[in-house]
């Protein structure tokens, strides 16, 4: 679901290919031009890009010396990182946010789509934290979450990876359960040969019909009319297809 940042869907394709990489965000505004940074603002202070230039580039550093000449990031592990507004268009209260670790969730909040009746048009806010985002599934989750940290003048770096299949526990079971009799349970799945033209082992413990189910066509599986089936499965091709390029 962070993909849906630009940024940090980009550390995650550089993640996947083996490639270590550091999402960096900042939101500071609005744009200016590339020939100002490098001055001093109105305010004595240097200009807000070029103290976030100076940060990232600190954390870029001690990752590579703690590296020693080795990968800066195991396979598969990626950094978030995320700094709070800089204020030294105006004054120093916040012009060196410390590094903080975080977990990417707790507090967070996700987008929502609002209309607007006086213009009819929709616009993007962002919806009271809900249990979804926050349930902490993997990681420490004793660590701040990222919202909150970035709320006292402090930089957040929370360390991610690219692996989304769910962890072994009780919510695992939990779902695993409500697919039972349909989808081929994990015992059984661990022995199936990808490579066999064969259909995968019954669900285990299932019943004869169930079994039966299991070797028939996805349609009958279902017991979904095909034309219904085959307009689901064009749904489903749309959809992925907007994701792949949204991605």
């Amino acid at each position: 679901m962070y993909t849906l940042s630009g940024t940090i869907a980009a550390a995650y394709a550089a993640v996947e290919r083996g490639v270590p990489a550091v999402a960096f965000s900042a939101g500071n505004g609005p744009g200016r031009s590339y020939q100002s940074v490098n001055q001093n603002t109105a305010s004595g202070f240097p200009d807000p890009a070029t103290i976030l230039a100076n940060l990232s580039t600190k954390l870029v550093t001690q990752m590579a010396g703690k590296a020693n000449g080795s990968q800066l990031l195991p396979p598969g592990y990626g950094i978030n990182a995320n700094y709070p507004t800089i204020s030294s268009t105006t004054d120093d209260s916040c012009i060196q946010p410390p590094f903080i670790h975080t977990r990417m969730t707790g507090g967070a909040s996700a987008n929502q789509a609002v209309f607007d009746p006086s213009t009819g048009i929709f616009h993007t806010a962002n919806s009271p934290p809900s249990s979804g985002i926050n349930t902490c599934i993997n990681g420490d989750c004793s660590l701040p979450g990222e919202s909150t940290v970035q709320g006292n003048c402090q930089t957040s770096v929370s360390i991610f990876t690219v692996d989304y299949d769910a962890p072994n526990g009780t919510a695992r079971q939990a779902a695993e359960q409500v697919m039972g009799g349909l989808v081929t349970s994990e015992a059984d799945a661990k022995n199936y040969n990808a490579g066999s033209q064969q259909p995968p082992p019954a669900v285990s413990g299932s019943s004869s019909t169930s079994a039966t189910a299991s070797t028939a066509s996805p349609s009958q599986a279902l017991a979904v009319p095909t034309s219904d089936f085959s307009m689901f499965g064009v749904t489903l091709g749309i959809l992925f297809a907007l994701m792949i390029s949204e991605r």
